[in-house]
């Protein structure tokens, strides 16, 4: 039996307020390294040319790339119709995603039972760490001012230990990125003397109940296949937090939930380190890109060893300049050519070199118009490996 499986069994037979029989994620394998035939693993939306991968412990065969859940919305979703009928069989989606119209646009597909049988689902809890943080910030906002030293000092060595913010680790996907790890640096010392002080259950574990509740309705199916929280980790400690195990087996025992997953941007490889040691978690969506693969990707190897499935996503980012008008910068093009080098689009080449990574089951791409679809779907057969 896998080790991480019975530490979940483990824990959740032993949390508060989680009763009843544990059930295991499916293994097809006692090792990762044996590799599962395709006839043993789950697939929905089989499309000749476009390879699958496992997706770790799930057993779900998803396609190498799968679709993001921007430019998706109620009669905004033909560019989720022309991905899969290309082959994609995986989508991301979240509340907050298109202001919040994306999973509402999930839902206006899913009203063809076809479409839903025919499709891996993801969803995210997206408001659960804007509410921890928020509940937290309060307490630190009523503490005098000595403490709040204490802990804005605590913050800054946060910072600097783990190296959040170094040029070739934050990716700087946004104007958020920086002073969203700040404040979670702050959150992070807080939480240690302080946590204890919120009502975990209403806040923590309901909190994700009556997300995934609203989910379910906005897309109009009984069940995800995974949901995501904390939706954008960006520390080690948030992985780690009982309230959202004990959620997440109360809707797996519901049938509303299949497999628990996480996502982070700021601090992929430590999250990474924490989801493979605790065994709680079935995926990790981390960034992961030409930028940071030196210090994300041996930990990608160690969670992919441990039989957790991995997407990457922000694999192209960095060379859209629709995102951000000054990139790519010369450093940037001059690492992509080195690891990457040839003729295509720079974020065409970005995508083919996460993709031959061995360890990574699928890349994620927002492919929020068709022309996107076009171009970045195809990517998936260019940079096939011998392992699959």
């Amino acid at each position: 039996m896998n080790s991480s499986v019975m530490d979940r069994r483990d824990f959740l037979r032993t949390s508060a307020g989680v009763t009843g029989a544990m059930a295991v994620s499916p293994l097809a394998c006692s090792h990762p390294a044996d590799t599962p035939s395709a006839q043993s693993g789950e697939w929905r939306n089989r499309v000749s040319g476009m390879p699958y991968r496992r997706l770790g412990r799930t057993n779900m065969m998803i396609s190498r790339i799968v679709m993001g859940g921007d430019g998706i919305g109620p009669g905004e979703n033909d560019n989720v119709r022309l991905a899969m009928d290309m082959g994609v069989s995986y989508g991301d989606t979240a509340p907050q995603y298109m202001n919040p119209d994306s999973e509402a646009g999930y839902g206006e597909l899913f009203q063809s039972s076809s479409v839903r049988e025919n499709y891996f689902i993801n969803t995210k809890v997206s408001t659960f760490e804007d509410n921890r943080k928020k509940l937290l910030k309060n307490i630190y906002e009523s503490l005098p001012a000595s403490e709040k030293q204490r802990f804005d000092q605590r913050a800054l060595e946060i910072l600097e230990e783990r190296e959040l913010l170094a040029q070739d680790y934050l990716g700087r996907y946004g104007p958020w990125q920086e002073p969203g790890a700040k404040t979670t640096a702050l959150i992070t010392a807080v939480a240690e003397t302080y946590e204890h002080k919120i009502d975990r259950r209403k806040e923590y574990y309901q909190h994700i109940i009556d997300s995934i509740e609203n989910s379910l309705r906005k897309m109009n199916t009984d069940y995800v296949d995974q949901m995501m929280c904390p939706h954008g980790a960006d520390t080690p400690e948030e992985v780690n937090i009982p309230e959202i195990f004990e959620a997440f087996e109360k809707l797996r025992k519901d049938g509303k939930v299949r497999f628990l997953g996480v996502s982070t941007h700021t601090d992929p490889a430590g999250v990474l380190r924490a989801v493979t040691k605790n065994g709680m978690y079935d995926t990790v969506q981390a960034a992961y890109n030409v930028n940071n693969m030196h210090r994300v990707g041996p930990a990608i190897k160690q969670a992919y060893e441990a039989d957790i499935g991995i997407i990457a996503m922000k694999a192209g980012k960095l060379f859209s300049s629709r995102q951000n008008p000054d990139w790519p910068t010369s450093e940037m093009m001059q690492l992509l050519n080195d690891k990457e080098p040839g003729d295509m689009k720079p974020i065409h080449r970005a995508y083919l070199h996460i993709l031959r990574d061995p360890h990574v089951s699928a890349v994620i791409s927002a492919m929020e118009e068709m022309e996107f679809v076009r171009q970045n779907v195809p990517l998936a057969g260019k940079a096939e490996t011998l392992i699959g």
